[in-house]
């Protein structure tokens, strides 16, 4: 509100100082010049920005899809992948170095980060998003203790829509890498021992054709905000907000259709694409359902054809 001694800061002009911040990840004195507020009016404006973007948008813009939109994600992946609704992976997001605990966010890769764990749908829209995570944990830990995973076990993910493929009820699915656990609902590659049948390797190429969407889709959210693609420089209790802000931004603008230049995404999955496979998880709450195989043979029988 305007005092006697100021003006209020208009809410256009907050927003507009969050998305430049959060596009160019320019410094706070650069864009304390830029609009003509304090260097410390900006952290709190950015901050404070992106807990109501979160507050009137999360629930609206990040979601499972349903109903006919449900369809079209199972429809769009149908020829190569039947019953899969989107994918899963982990991304990491390099922040600056934390006071407590550095070495728990000092990822395989090198640098510090917070982890991103992203479900897309065959569109490339996040449709579930667990953030904050520290870099060095390991992907399928930071899925097994998410509300996705929950959703999964629990049958609460997707519908009841399973359709009969080689004599097996095959539901919706999600597809991921080999770093996460089998489930019926949740589809990943054969281990590569250097003995895949032919069924298999096509199984696992028609897997990999569609679960690149959500390595496209950390492109694209990389491309568009800057903030994410290098280090970030803000206090580690905000990274997890900011994050998430970005991925409800990148929703609102991949629904509008607003125009993408592929360099962008190029910078970006080359920076991401510094991925060091992780082994097998070990962790208890991870392990393999044995009923999956069976869902995983079927489509494999299915897709040799």
């Amino acid at each position: 509100m305007d005092t006697k001694f100021r003006k209020a800061i208009r809410p256009e002009h907050r927003l507009a100082i969050t998305l430049w911040r959060l596009a160019t990840n320019v410094e706070y004195r650069t864009l304390a010049g830029l609009f003509g507020v304090g260097r410390s009016t900006v952290g709190f404006i950015v901050v404070d920005t992106c807990q109501e973007i979160i507050n009137v948008f999360q629930e609206r813009m990040i979601r499972i899809p349903a109903g006919q939109k449900l369809e079209e994600c199972v429809a769009r992946f149908a020829g190569r992948f039947p019953q899969a609704v989107g994918a899963i992976d982990g991304s990491h997001i390099p922040i600056k170095a934390p006071v407590k605990n550095p070495k728990d966010y000092f990822n395989r890769k090198g640098f510090y980060s917070v982890i991103l764990q992203g479900v897309v749908d065959s569109f490339g829209s996040f449709i579930d998003v667990n953030v904050g995570w520290p870099g060095s944990v390991h992907d399928a830990r930071v899925f097994t203790n998410s509300t996705i995973y929950q959703k999964l076990m629990n049958g609460s993910a997707f519908p009841e829509q399973p359709i009969q493929i080689g004599g097996c009820n095959v539901p919706l699915l999600l597809l991921g890498d080999p770093a996460y656990p089998l489930l019926p609902n949740l589809m990943k590659p054969f281990s590569d021992n250097g003995r895949l049948t032919n069924e298999q390797i096509t199984f696992n190429n028609k897997l990999s054709s569609c679960r690149i969407t959500v390595e496209h889709t950390f492109g694209r959210l990389k491309g568009r905000w800057r903030i994410l693609h290098k280090t970030m420089d803000h206090e580690l209790k905000n990274v997890p907000n900011i994050i998430m802000t970005c991925c409800i931004l990148h929703n609102i603008i991949e629904m509008h259709h607003d125009p993408f230049m592929n360099q962008w995404e190029v910078d970006a999955i080359e920076n991401n694409g510094q991925e060091i496979a992780q082994q097998d998880p070990v962790h208890a709450n991870a392990r393999n359902i044995p009923q999956a195989a069976t869902v995983r043979n079927a489509l494999k029988e299915h897709l040799a054809y």
